[in-house]
């Protein structure tokens, strides 16, 4: 017997028919699946009614009312265009937090952030705004803090609720405005249950017996130093409690903190076994998400920071602190926070602003 004749046999080990059958099976399963999802996406997209205005008890505000199908078509087919500022070489945003309805004080923006994009070099820069700010409010001679313009515009300009806190802020810094973003408390709860609660590290322990309850009522607040997982209504208190050493500047920064763990936890998900996440957490911004950005703003802004890297954000915080010292304390029936050189001399804030190394 020839030695080939022993190993001859095992050609049969290889089942080359099953197996192509096998694969030709899946592939027009795979085809079919698509082809059934596509059509869905298709039928949702045509019968959806699609709203781009919410109207409330005080006015109205822009937001996306889509169905998640009918965005992601919406999202896909938008013809990408220069974003306004884009030619010139820079994007500002306003982004702003509000407590939301059901919370105290529902429209005061606790959270006020210019972010100023450089298309070419792809930065970032964040600046805050304290709540506190004393600015004067427009039509009149009165000053009030900078956190109550948004409402202040929702009652004067129910159609434009936006148009007064981003005229103050444009004169502030010397910059246009190009797109506002605003986001309630009650999203932040959504997104973080969603999620599964967030990882924070608390650099301090925390305990705030005046932190804002029902009924104009206090509760008391506490967490301690080190690792911590925040649930949506821990997350929500841990970045509204000011009761601290430096009050509304340790706040901001814990908002930041909460955000970057947001995102890094969403980046995480997987875009098939999270789908179902990915879902709910559209369902959650639309209802609490308001925006002058179109879906084909938001695919060519997507298109431009894709590959952002961290090294390229930049954080800064407008207060008494160094390297951003233009504001100074002012008491006068309470507490707030005024230019340096004077009340409203925003000269060394619009020359920061401008110095930004694009």
């Amino acid at each position: 017997m020839k030695q080939w004749d022993l190993i001859k046999p095992q050609k049969k080990i290889l089942p080359k028919k099953e197996d192509s059958s096998f694969f030709k099976k899946m592939l027009k399963f795979l085809v079919a699946l698509s082809f059934i999802f596509l059509l869905s996406l298709y039928l949702d997209y045509i019968f959806e009614t699609k709203t781009v205005i919410t109207v409330t008890e005080t006015g109205r505000r822009a937001s996306f009312k889509t169905s998640l199908p009918a965005a992601l078509v919406d999202f896909t087919f938008a013809k990408e265009e220069p974003l306004e500022g884009e030619l010139n070489g820079r994007i500002n945003f306003l982004l702003l937090g509000i407590p939301g309805e059901g919370n105290p004080a529902p429209y005061l923006t606790d959270t006020i952030i210019v972010a100023s994009f450089f298309p070419e070099t792809k930065k970032i820069y964040l600046v805050s705004l304290p709540r506190d700010f004393l600015v004067r409010f427009p039509e009149n001679e009165k000053f009030s803090r900078i956190n109550r313009l948004y409402l202040y515009g929702l009652l004067q300009e129910p159609d434009q609720p936006f148009k007064t806190i981003i005229n103050k802020v444009e004169e502030i810094t010397g910059q246009k405005i190009n797109y506002y973003v605003l986001v309630d408390l009650n999203l932040l709860k959504k997104i973080v249950d969603e999620l599964g609660g967030v990882e924070v590290f608390v650099e301090k322990d925390i305990f705030d017996p005046y932190f804002p309850g029902d009924n104009f009522s206090y509760e008391t607040f506490s967490l301690k130093q080190g690792y911590q997982i925040l649930d949506g209504e821990t997350a929500a208190k841990y970045v509204r409690s000011r009761h601290s050493l430096y009050g509304d500047f340790d706040r901001i920064k814990r908002q930041k903190e909460l955000i970057q763990a947001i995102i890094s936890k969403i980046r995480n998900l997987n875009p098939i076994f999270d789908f179902k996440t990915y879902l709910n957490l559209y369902s959650s911004f639309r209802s609490h998400f308001s925006t002058n950005l179109t879906y084909s703003d938001i695919k060519r802004f997507y298109s431009l920071i894709k590959d952002l890297s961290g090294k390229n954000i930049f954080e800064y915080t407008i207060g008494i602190f160094e390297p951003t010292k233009f504001l100074k304390e002012y008491l006068n029936n309470g507490y707030y926070l005024v230019p340096e050189k004077g009340m409203e001399d925003y000269s060394k804030i619009q020359a920061f602003f401008a110095s930004f190394n694009p």
